[in-house]
């Protein structure tokens, strides 16, 4: 099982990264999709109020988005290097959702 993490600023070429790994036959997931899930489960209704949840909230949901795709077999996980949210920018893919994601290195 292979997870591999692909972020970067727009522009940067995820989507060519994206692209080939999927050739390759790996998934490809989206982690603010995979957030999103995990925060409509708490009845969250939109992704633009999950961007505005307390900060803690938002890094608890990021583990355990990183927790669920670590289950998905081989995955290439598609992210941004950082989130806006009303507190200002925060990290992505944060120390802690990565070793959730356990990815191979």
């Amino acid at each position: 099982m292979s997870v591999v993490i692909v972020t970067g600023v727009p522009g940067v070429g995820k989507s060519t990264v994206m692209a080939a790994a999927e050739e390759y036959g790996y998934k490809i997931v989206n982690f603010g999709t995979t957030m999103f899930e995990e925060a409509q489960k708490e009845g969250v209704a939109n992704r633009d109020d999950m961007r505005k949840l307390a900060v803690e909230d938002q890094q608890r949901l990021q583990k355990q988005a990183g927790e669920k795709i670590s289950q998905m077999g081989d995955v290439v996980v598609d992210t941004h290097a950082s989130i806006l949210t009303p507190s200002g920018y925060m990290p992505g893919l944060p120390e802690w959702t990565a070793r959730a994601l356990k990815p191979d290195v």
